[in-house]
């Protein structure tokens, strides 16, 4: 008994913690730049090609497809149990040997595609008038934008201070 409690306690501390952790959606973005070029052109130019270049990569479940002025866009979702990596360079091997892009477009990128979710949000609230709070909960923000400062595993997104009023019932 004793040794699982030591393992226990040995394990929580050796695990990794992050304040936004990056989540693995096993999706690949390949991004493929086509300078002023209209949204039909970098279907047919370049679009096109990459999803038919890798159609029939093993692990992939779903491609979705998006082609903007300049730029053309393409999402690979991997199935579960492959690999994400493996599935990525035969992907990359694949988009490498395309021989029929647009003549102005540049080279793709393949990257995975990243999340990182909130994980905590603050709520300042009192027996106070509003102005009170407000001036709290931008004492909060401020502490908080300051502590960022050079933590770059730190992130604060859209901060911003919210107020609620109490709803009379007459």
């Amino acid at each position: 008994m004793l040794a699982v409690l030591i393992a226990g306690f040995y394990t929580w501390f050796q695990l990794r913690k992050e304040m936004f952790p990056e989540v693995s959606v096993d999706a690949v973005s390949i991004g493929i730049p086509y300078p002023n070029a209209s949204p039909e052109d970098v279907e047919e130019g370049v679009v096109i090609p990459v999803e038919e270049a890798i159609a029939d990569v093993d692990g992939i479940r779903e491609i979705n497809s998006l082609a903007a002025e300049s730029m053309g866009v393409v999402t690979v979702m991997i199935e579960n149990g492959y690999e994400l990596q493996d599935v990525m360079d035969e992907m990359r091997a694949r988009v490498d040997a395309i021989d029929n892009f647009a003549e102005e477009a540049e080279r793709p990128v393949l990257e995975e595609v990243r999340l990182s979710s909130q994980v905590l949000s603050i709520a300042v609230s009192g027996d106070v008038d509003e102005r009170s709070l407000r001036k709290v909960a931008g004492e909060v923000r401020t502490g908080l934008l300051d502590f960022k400062q050079g933590k770059p595993e730190f992130d604060i997104r859209n901060p911003s201070v919210w107020f609620l009023s109490k709803i009379r019932k007459e």
